[in-house]
């Protein structure tokens, strides 16, 4: 009936404006506004909406330092965000996720200083988020291209 129909846009509607304040959550690396859209189950975190530009785990990596961010990496993994493996960061979903949260020189396409040192807790976080399968796939990369060479 239009009337179900009608309940089912408006709850993909606020689930998408959930989605939508969750992104605007980690980008501002803001506990208590990711708190609040993570506690209210109006988006399922396991889905990983990635049609939607950049991830939420992408946006919390990109952001600036703050001593949130580690907390805020552990609680979508316990929500059931997807692990890192066969997931990359950025709009074009290239990068690691460890190269956002270190933003090197070379990091391009972020508003976001580059090149400055790396807080120890972000270190800490790029060789936990290393640990957990993110570059893997460029790092073997790499290691087949030293061999052949």
């Amino acid at each position: 009936s239009d009337e179900n129909a009608d309940i089912e846009n408006h709850v993909h509607a606020f689930g998408l404006f959930a989605y939508i304040v969750l992104v605007g959550a980690c980008v501002q690396v803001n506990e208590k506004c990711f708190e609040l859209i993570t506690s209210s189950s109006l988006y399922d975190i396991s889905s990983q909406v990635t049609w939607k530009g950049n991830s939420p785990f992408s946006m919390l990596c990109e952001g600036d330092y703050n001593s949130s961010r580690n907390y805020m990496v552990q609680a979508l993994w316990r929500l059931g965000y997807p692990k890192l493996e066969g997931h990359y960061a950025g709009c074009g979903n290239r990068q690691s996720f460890s190269i956002f949260v270190a933003k090197p020189p070379t990091l391009g396409g972020t508003g976001n200083v580059v090149g400055g040192p790396v807080h120890p807790d972000d270190q800490k976080l790029c060789h936990y988020l290393r640990g957990e399968g993110d570059g893997r796939e460029v790092n073997n990369e790499l290691s087949n291209q030293l061999i052949n060479a």
